[in-house]
């Protein structure tokens, strides 16, 4: 820039030695095109302009080459499809003093915008143009606005993520488990992560529709917000609120001891139990839903299982609560009754009932058989573990009751079984009361009541 430019073939500029055509634009505005400069050659040299190409040289001033500012990286490099935001590019070979500037061009369309930087140390903060539609836009640099550094890097606008639901909703302050949250738009491009209250921990992707965060550990029970940190420095919340639950403690079950085939309900004291979805008992490594039942106590059927003795535990979705010490559940296999003598007897009871069972039955469990509503304790026959001994009742009701033997332990011994009373019989009189010695059999008739077949 200048006065008395005259428009001539003549009309120069030399840098140095080195002399280029200029040209006119006006008597105040000329271009020149900076020749090459080679490694072995200054960096700093003068500029002139003549007006007749040789002689009349006026100094414009000294012109300096340097190397063109270049793109390390940039952040974030995800923006959202119609919103303003500022873009931190860090930089190489800027200058304390430098005027920076920063072009957005789509790499879809020819649109281009060129914004004036604020440059702080090696980072150069421009605020990114306002796109309505997802595209890929290049990024690059320049010292002078006419030369831009060839490393490039690329800013991607999307749509912005929205979230539809979290699950779970709750779990103990151990933390550990995955939470989940179901939406629409979780790109590749984006660093997630969720904000537990003040914590934040990384997210994972499983697809652009799921999301998983380990729930971290938390000092206290506390209802608490969730919010999602996209690309690390957008912050927006879910409107979902975490539920963090004072730990479980187990401290007994009852019975301890049940059959193979399984279905016994098992009820497992201890504090803090809680009525939520996800309660879950362990036998060994088979998990069964558990039901609440108050804050002292949950109710779990057992599983089928093999013979032997297995621990059993407490989870709440998947952590495992505490124990005070270990808790054994003893199965063995299921006992069934094959037989009973006698059937029937009298209406005043009495009558010894033998139990035949299939297999023999622990001897720290007290066995009982049930006539009908009419329980009674039996005894070992014998000494045999096989079999019992229990003395029917006087009849209480039905003339037929069912049979069937229980368990201090808590079991059912199976089968299918009745007893039948029958009436006293009375005698009153015999046909006669002496007999001859002989070989021959000799009828005897017996008058009474209530005989039966």
């Amino acid at each position: 820039f200048g006065k008395n430019f005259i428009s001539s073939e003549n009309l120069v500029c030399t840098f140095g030695n080195k002399i280029v055509q200029a040209k006119f634009e006006s008597n105040s505005f000329i271009k020149c095109i900076s020749p090459t400069r080679y490694s072995s050659e200054n960096d700093l040299e003068i500029l002139s302009v003549s007006n007749t190409g040789f002689g009349g040289m006026v100094k414009g001033g000294l012109f300096k080459y340097r190397v063109l500012p270049s793109i390390v990286s940039i952040h974030p490099d995800v923006i959202y499809v119609g919103s303003k935001n500022e873009v931190h590019i860090v930089t190489a070979n800027t200058m304390l003093n430098d005027t920076i500037w920063c072009k957005f061009s789509s790499l879809a369309r020819e649109d281009h915008y060129t914004i004036k930087g604020d440059l702080r140390g090696k980072i150069v903060v421009c605020e990114a143009p306002v796109f309505f539609n997802a595209d890929a836009i290049s990024v690059a640099v320049s010292a002078n606005s006419l030369e831009w550094s060839s490393s490039h890097r690329t800013l991607s606008y999307v749509e912005r993520p929205e979230i539809f639901s979290m699950e779970p909703g709750y779990a103990t302050t151990a933390g550990g488990i995955d939470v989940k949250f179901i939406g629409r738009r979780f790109h590749e491009q984006l660093r997630i992560r969720c904000l537990f209250g003040p914590v934040s921990v990384e997210a994972r992707r499983f697809s652009s529709s799921d999301i998983r965060c380990q729930l971290p550990h938390y000092q206290m029970a506390v209802d608490i917000p969730v919010s999602l940190v996209l690309d690390g420095y957008s912050q927006f919340s879910t409107n979902f609120t975490f539920r963090y639950l004072t730990p479980m403690i187990v401290r007994k079950i009852e019975p301890q001891r049940g059959s193979t085939s399984g279905g016994e309900s098992v009820i497992i004291h201890g504090s803090n139990f809680v009525d939520v979805s996800g309660l879950s008992c362990i036998f060994g490594s088979i998990w069964v839903k558990a039901v609440y039942a108050s804050s002292r106590s949950i109710v779990c059927n057992a599983p089928a299982s093999k013979p032997g003795f297995h621990h059993v535990r407490v989870a709440v979705l998947r952590q495992i609560q505490e124990s005070e010490k270990d808790l054994i559940y003893e199965t063995t296999p299921n006992v069934n009754v094959l037989e009973i003598k006698p059937t029937n007897g009298p209406e005043r009871g009495g009558t010894p009932v033998a139990v035949f069972m299939s297999l023999p039955y622990p001897d720290d469990c007290n066995l009982f058989c049930n006539f009908g509503n009419v329980i009674v304790r039996a005894t070992r026959y014998l000494n045999e573990t096989e079999s019992i001994i229990c003395q029917s009742p006087a009849k209480a009701g039905d003339k037929t009751v069912q049979f069937f033997v229980e368990s201090s332990c808590g079991e059912v011994v199976k089968g299918d079984f009745s007893f039948s009373y029958l009436p006293h019989i009375h005698m009153r009189s015999i046909s006669t009361k002496f007999f001859v010695i002989s070989n021959e059999q000799q009828p005897l008739k017996i008058l009474g009541e209530n005989f039966v077949d």
